[in-house]
């Protein structure tokens, strides 16, 4: 299990267990894979289960995938059998007004992410 914040400016393969909030050029959630938190992303592929908001340009929720949470996209598909158990709303830029907390620094994964030490915790 990762806890912690997950950036990165390339591609992120979940197929674990990932609890917090998640941003990256692209991320995945494959079939065994579970993330509890927001995820941020340009492009977003659900194949296993996210409990949180989903923010990108195109989001993809696959035949055994499933959403509990709200999702901000500017295109959207879900395969015969995705589950989505939240609201869908399309905005034609997703990623320019990310929500955050005052004073938070959000990542953005368009852009150079930085990272503060020890962001990330394995446990």
């Amino acid at each position: 299990m990762v806890v912690g914040t997950i950036a990165s400016t390339g591609t992120v393969v979940a197929e674990g267990n990932i609890l917090g909030p998640c941003y990256a050029a692209q991320f995945a959630i494959g079939e065994s894979g579970f993330v509890q938190g927001n995820v941020t992303a340009p492009e977003i592929s659900v194949a296993g289960h996210v409990k949180g908001d989903l923010r990108a340009v195109k989001v993809q929720v696959h035949a055994h995938g499933v959403v509990d949470g709200d999702i901000c996209y500017r295109t959207l598909s879900v395969e015969a059998g995705g589950l989505l158990n939240g609201t869908c709303r399309q905005a034609g830029d997703p990623l320019a007004d990310m929500a955050k907390e005052p004073g938070e620094q959000v990542p953005n994964p368009a852009a150079g992410i930085s990272l503060r030490a020890n962001e990330v915790a394995r446990k």
